[in-house]
């Protein structure tokens, strides 16, 4: 299933970059799979310190464990020409860790929102490749994903409303 779900992701960014690139003459980049290595990096080294406890497993903790991660990845040319992306991450598992990511993207301008928990204390920070994250916001607003934002936002509000 993993290997039909990166197929998949390997012809949406086929497509992305048919539609961006400007000359029949330049080749496709490679995969940046760098992305994937960022996220889950810190994920993999607490697993590492976790296995390697002196004591090894607890054999009176007989708990199932599980983690959760699910990944998704959206970008159009607009009606401004203008690449628009948004990729979500999310890890969860059974000792209540937290990671997520939200990226947007307007032409090569990124906005990162990071959301963190572990051990009941969490953290969230917002990083912005050029600009201040408000600029990106109102730049956000004006491109289709912000509408429909914006469109879902007042239609709950209105929902509420009739409650």
């Amino acid at each position: 299933m993993a290997s039909l779900e990166q197929s998949m992701m390997d012809f949406d960014d086929l497509a992305n970059q048919m539609l961006t690139n400007q000359s029949p003459f330049t080749s496709f980049p490679a995969r940046n799979i760098c992305d994937d290595d960022e996220f889950f990096k810190d994920l993999e080294d607490e697993k590492e310190q976790n296995a390697q406890t002196p004591d090894g497993p607890d054999p009176s903790n007989n708990q199932k464990r599980f983690s959760n991660y699910s990944y998704s990845s959206s970008s159009i040319l607009d009606h401004q020409g203008r690449h628009v992306k948004s990729t979500r991450r999310r890890f969860e598992d059974s000792n209540g860790r937290l990671k997520a990511t939200h990226e947007r993207e307007i032409d090569g301008k990124k906005l990162r929102s990071t959301w963190e928990r572990r051990k009941g204390e969490g953290k969230h920070n917002l990083i912005c490749s050029e600009g201040s994250p408000e600029e990106f916001e109102n730049a956000w607003a004006r491109t289709p994903f912000g509408e429909a934002q914006l469109k879902t936002i007042e239609q709950t509000k209105e929902a509420k409303k009739e409650d």
